[in-house]
């Protein structure tokens, strides 16, 4: 026969057709159905009757594939599993062989040619009955779409063509059945057994032949994933021995980069232009790693000098003082630790105790003063009185700040809360200092500060260095009106005095409050009035308060006031408690519970002991506290006299009162013992004026 060329089979057909068929029966299937798709010659022997043995014999030396039923030829069955995924209607790809209705079919073709058992309400309409014993004789498929496969009964599919043959086929029996003809009723139920049983056997084997399906599409799939993955590798291989970092090599982003541009080989063109476009995404990983790790070594070292400012002050200063010591950022910019956070070193570091302590040192010294001296100035200015400023470094230089009539706001607090609050009348030092770092914007302090000579300033003047605070000449006033009621001289009465009085005052430009057929008033400290004052001017357009009007409580009355109070707010605060062993809860306290939880949990102490192991913090409260309010229509100022200290200062109105002297401490017929009555207003605006008229 000579010398034949690799791969050319020409030579096969000079062989005698059986001696063809007896090699080509040794090829698997898949082979046979390329041969008929590419040549001519062996297409009309392989499709010709006489090759059937040779089908036949090569699915049996391979007996992982699905054998052809007997309603299907084995060209056709091995089309149908290895060929095309072309639609066998309209040509469409995408067509997901469906093998128990032995085609191919696309979405739109399955949408007109498959139907469920609810496009049939009209199937054997002659005998309603017999509707159910139709369906277990038809075969059916689960497809909903081209490449859709599901499992349950109401996605069973069917072929109008089954549906119309099996209904004559059964319609047939029932009539002989109807007719009374002998044996139909035996007849009608062997077809039954029969069908059901070829359907039962039809559905096993296109069960079968599904489940290889996933097999095979499994393998493929690992395949596949498996040659991908080594070509990612092979390919981060060469990307980490052009100098980059494997850390920025995202494995799964060359292996869809490869895939994408069908790429099975790493070389060629195709590859080297799919190469340049990874390096450029794997170079802006790059940065963005090492701005994630810069990032990320800028917290550590945040929360380092954090750490250490707060253990530093957890160890000098009593907790009193926490709120007011300025935030970790204002930390973070002095001069060692500004440097050590943004040193250029790729590690951590560590802080040099000594020097951060005699940082912290020398900054705590400084912190209070130069804010100090500004409220000081700012509330001179305000209230007109820069002839009274007595230098800087004299002893008594802030001692305005301590009068009472110095009156400052805090603005964002304020807006924070968007009502009357704490921080509408701050006075005092000791609430000044818990607020001079509240601003959100807050600029680094200027060196420079006002001098005496400064001309005219308004009715809020903002204090120098940026400082949030804003002093208040309408407040200033407001606090001269309620001195002058308490008979207290303006000049020397300072916030901590009016604090140890704490007494209790009624507004009364406010329209009373009626509720339950009750009419009153709400008692405020001297700072809530200030307050009051100071919101009621911003929100109302009448200056019905500019001109304050008030009622001082008598001692008794305020006694009852206190008591009522204390059973509207009571202790403990949330959110301000604190670990004494940690700084967890320094910058932002807890509930008293939750502090004592920590410390039994984390300190494994079992029996927490209060100031000790866990301890109230006072700071700024920006919210206000719920008020009473006194009754004054009908009068409600009856006392119990029976009932404990603690409780004999609640306040009554005389039914219930007598009431509670009959249910609790059994006094009936006498209504006139068990209580006293007592005054309820010392003294009011009104009644200062006429004093002062009288006695100029």
């Amino acid at each position: 026969m000579g010398h034949h060329a690799p791969r050319d089979l020409g030579f096969i057909m000079d062989l005698p057709t059986d001696l063809v068929y007896e090699i080509l029966q040794h090829l698997h299937p898949i082979d046979l159905y390329t041969l008929v798709r590419t040549n001519k010659t062996l297409r009309a022997l392989l499709l010709s009757k006489e090759s059937y043995s040779t089908w036949r014999n090569s699915y049996t030396l391979h007996p992982d594939i699905p054998t052809c039923p007997a309603d299907i030829s084995y060209p056709k069955w091995t089309t149908l599993l290895f060929g095309p995924d072309e639609c066998d209607k309209c040509g469409s790809n995408y067509a997901m062989p469906d093998i128990a209705f032995r085609a191919n079919y696309c979405e739109s073709c399955i949408m007109r040619n498959y139907m469920d058992k609810g496009m049939y309400p009209h199937v054997l309409e002659s005998h309603p009955d017999h509707k159910d014993t139709l369906w277990p004789l038809l075969r059916f498929s689960y497809q909903w779409s081209g490449y859709t496969y599901f499992k349950g009964e109401f996605r069973k599919q069917y072929l109008p063509n089954d549906v119309t043959q099996r209904e004559h086929e059964v319609t047939s029996f029932l009539k002989r059945i109807d007719a009374d003809i002998s044996k139909a009723d035996r007849e009608y139920r062997v077809y039954r057994w029969s069908r059901v049983q070829e359907v039962r056997a039809y559905m096993a084997h296109v069960e079968s032949c599904n489940t290889w399906y996933m097999e095979v599409y499994r393998k493929v799939k690992d395949a596949h994933s498996g040659l991908s993955l080594r070509l990612a590798t092979r390919c981060s291989r060469i990307l980490v021995k052009r100098g980059f970092h494997p850390r920025d090599i995202s494995s799964s982003l060359v292996q869809n980069a490869l895939h994408a541009s069908h790429i099975t080989r790493l070389r060629g063109l195709r590859f080297r232009t799919v190469l340049k476009r990874i390096e450029v995404w794997v170079t802006a990983a790059a940065r963005m790693r090492s701005a994630d790790e810069k990032k990320d070594l800028l917290q550590k070292r945040q929360k380092l000098v954090d750490d250490t400012y707060h253990q530093y002050a957890m160890s000098r200063f009593s907790t009193d003082i926490w709120s007011s010591l300025p935030p970790a950022e204002v930390v973070r910019d002095l001069g060692y630790f500004k440097g050590f956070i943004e040193s250029e070193s790729d590690e951590l570091g560590k802080l040099c105790q000594d020097r951060a302590t005699a940082e912290l040192d020398g900054f705590i010294e400084t912190t209070f003063e130069k804010p100090k001296r500004g409220l000081t100035l700012a509330s001179l200015l305000t209230n007109g009185k820069m002839k009274d400023y007595l230098g800087k470094g004299h002893p008594q230089e802030f001692d305005v700040l301590e009068l009472a009539t110095s009156v400052f706001s805090c603005p964002p607090c304020e807006a924070e809360v968007k009502c009357a609050s704490d921080a509408s009348a701050v006075v005092g030092w000791n609430e000044l200092k818990n607020h001079l770092h509240c601003s959100p914007a807050r600029e680094k302090a200027s060196s420079t500060t006002p001098t005496p000579s400064t001309s005219a300033v308004k009715d809020k003047v903002a204090t120098p260095l940026e400082l949030p605070l804003r002093a208040d000449k309408g407040g200033a006033r407001d606090a001269i009106s309620l001195l002058r009621l308490l008979a207290l001289d303006p000049l020397t009465t300072t916030a901590e005095d009016m604090d140890k009085l704490d007494p209790r005052f009624l507004c009364m430009c406010c329209s009373p409050e009626t509720s339950k057929g009750l009419t009153g008033r709400r008692a405020m400290g001297w700072r809530e009035c200030l307050a009051h004052l100071h919101h009621m001017k911003l929100v109302t357009s009448q200056g019905a308060h500019y001109v304050p009007s008030w009622m001082l409580l008598t001692e008794e009355a305020t006694r009852s006031v206190r008591y009522h109070e204390n059973m509207l707010n009571p202790f403990p605060k949330k959110s301000s408690w604190s670990c004494k062993h940690c700084s967890l809860h320094f910058q932002k306290g807890v509930d008293r519970s939750c502090a004592n939880d920590h410390v039994k949990n984390v300190h494994k102490i079992e029996r927490p002991r209060q100031d000790i192991d866990f301890c109230f913090v006072p700071g700024k409260n920006k919210h206000r506290r719920k008020l009473f309010v006194v009754t004054l229509e009908p009068p409600v100022h009856y006392r119990c006299t029976k009932c404990p200290d603690a409780k004999s200062f609640r306040l009554w109105s005389l039914r219930p009162l007598q009431a509670h002297l009959a249910d609790k401490h059994d006094i009936r017929e006498n209504h006139d013992i068990g209580y006293i009555s007592i005054d309820i207003s010392q003294r009011t605006s009104e009644d200062l004026m006429v004093e002062e008229m009288h006695h100029p």
